[in-house]
């Protein structure tokens, strides 16, 4: 056992003497940013595996796991590495991203915090915190964080798509427009960026636009399930449903944890003027499984799982959850949630058309 131990440490020695540690860390990184997120973990397994006390290897390998989805095993690589580093900003930085795609926004905000705390400078930090503001409804600090990432780094493409997000969400499409068309210009081959620009589009209603964005997003990244989920949306809200449904069930084969195909998906199955696209059991399946991978902290989707009940025929289900969604409302429920709930009182389905672009 000693000799074997001796050796091990012999060969691991003689592999950071060649360079093995460094010529590893960027193979694994050149990987994870061409997106082959299963090589980079392999690749960070092997660095881990020799060098099992470098909390770099656990931070980076935490950003593939979250890429794929897996936001568990991202927030444990990320403790490891903030156990052998308690100030490792990029583990906080990472973590966050974590708990973003956990829907735990109030846990991504204070790694952000953390990180920034701990590299003020780094304005991917606060770039990617502003995606955490958006996620709360809170436009203008996410405006100013991207202030800050663009006044560190302006070439940070990050920011301007972020903040061009922000603009579209508060009705500033020019300003959002030139926003994500700076993203494009220095990203050009970003899928999301592009994704990103057709709901700006579609904001200035302007959907011829907006699908070749979404065509050409798709083209770069044809296993882009976000930008398939994007698409989808444009395609139902266009009254074209065949279309619609065949995004929304490529975007959940690509991306089974990601929830909002599964939402998008139930509404349409719930909804749809047109008695073929409509499934009842489908859609509250759907429906369910999107409020269980948000832990069922959304609470704006209780009325789309109302929805499907009432389209698979339970009324009294559909009343107990449109209520819930109208007491959760941040300001009260609207006049369309009051429709929705008088029409499952009385027994009837609720229906929305949609008359194309």
């Amino acid at each position: 056992m000693f000799r074997k131990t001796v050796r091990s440490a012999t060969g691991t020695l003689g592999w950071l003497l060649r360079g093995g540690l460094a010529g590893a860390m960027r193979r694994a990184r050149g990987l994870y940013e061409r997106r082959e997120y299963d090589q980079a973990i392999a690749g960070w397994d092997d660095v881990i595996r020799r060098m099992p006390l470098l909390a770099d290897a656990y931070a980076s390998r935490a950003a593939a796991w979250s890429a794929k989805g897996q936001h568990d095993r991202a927030i444990i690589d990320c403790n490891q590495a903030l156990h052998l580093d308690k100030y490792h900003a990029a583990a906080y930085n990472n973590r966050a991203q974590a708990w973003c795609g956990k829907d735990e926004i109030d846990r991504a905000l204070a790694d952000y915090e953390l990180a920034i705390r701990l590299a003020p400078a780094v304005a991917l930090y606060y770039a990617n915190r502003a995606v955490a503001w958006l996620r709360k409804g809170q436009h203008d600090r996410a405006v100013e964080d991207c202030n800050q990432a663009l006044r560190l780094d302006p070439k940070n493409a990050t920011a301007y798509n972020n903040r061009g997000q922000a603009w579209s969400d508060k009705g500033e499409h020019e300003k959002a427009l030139a926003d994500t068309d700076m993203a494009i210009r220095l990203r050009p081959r970003d899928a999301l960026c592009h994704s990103n620009r057709a709901v700006v589009w579609l904001n200035k209603g302007e959907p011829e636009q907006a699908i070749a964005d979404y065509e050409e997003s798709l083209r770069l990244n044809p296993e882009y399930g976000i930008g398939c989920n994007n698409r989808g949306f444009y395609w139902m809200k266009a009254g074209q449903y065949t279309r619609a449904a065949a995004d929304y069930e490529k975007a959940i084969s690509l991306d089974p944890k990601h929830p909002n195909a599964y939402k998008n998906l139930a509404w349409l199955q719930a909804t749809c003027t047109d008695s073929q696209y409509r499934n009842g059991p489908s859609a509250v399946a759907n429906a369910t499984r999107a409020m269980e991978l948000t832990e069922w902290r959304a609470d704006e989707w209780l009325e789309i799982l109302a929805a499907a009940h009432a389209e698979a025929g339970d009324f009294v289900q559909a009343v107990t959850w449109q209520s819930k969604a109208a007491e959760r409302a941040a300001d009260g429920p609207a006049a369309q949630s009051r429709a929705r709930l008088d029409a499952y009182r009385s027994g009837r389905a609720w229906r929305e058309e949609h008359t194309g672009s």
